[in-house]
């Protein structure tokens, strides 16, 4: 896929929104169309098996953050989706907690997962529940700012 590796945000202040400037959007295009996205999740969630997409996301994240899980961490994955990338994170750091929300039926498959890797450290809560175990160490919305409409 041609998507950029590295983006900034930036602000357009008479109509409050964020966007990713100098993309091409037939790429972005091609990218929804393929099965390099969730519905690539949906075709390997439930009982133990893994995302290889999640995987990369996950051993790109921890290198990004280098030092980072050295220490006990609370994770939060805001749109988690069926918890692919916290549950590869969950397995790579196993001393720190991951928890996740998304307002899909995909969250419930996430936790089900989970349960069927025996991993003990993730939790997919309502956004509620989510909130009332702040504060976290690291927020992270993969595939999910361009489904916001209200970035307030």
């Amino acid at each position: 896929m041609n998507l950029p590796t590295e983006v900034s945000l930036q602000l357009c202040h008479s109509d409050n929104f964020l966007f990713i400037p100098d993309i091409i959007q037939w790429n972005y295009d091609e990218y929804y169309n393929s099965l390099a996205n969730d519905s690539y999740h949906s075709e390997v969630s439930g009982g133990n098996l893994r995302s290889p997409i999640a995987m990369i996301q996950s051993n790109h994240l921890s290198k990004a953050l280098s030092k980072f899980f050295e220490e006990k961490r609370k994770v939060m994955d805001f749109g988690c989706g069926e918890a692919s990338l916290l549950t590869e994170l969950a397995i790579a750091h196993p001393g720190s907690s991951f928890y996740g929300f998304d307002p899909s039926p995909a969250s419930q498959t996430g936790s089900e997962k989970a349960m069927a890797l025996g991993l003990n450290n993730i939790s997919i809560f309502d956004f509620e529940t989510l909130q009332s175990q702040a504060p976290y160490n690291l927020i992270t919305l993969s595939y999910v700012g361009e489904h916001l409409v209200d970035f307030d």
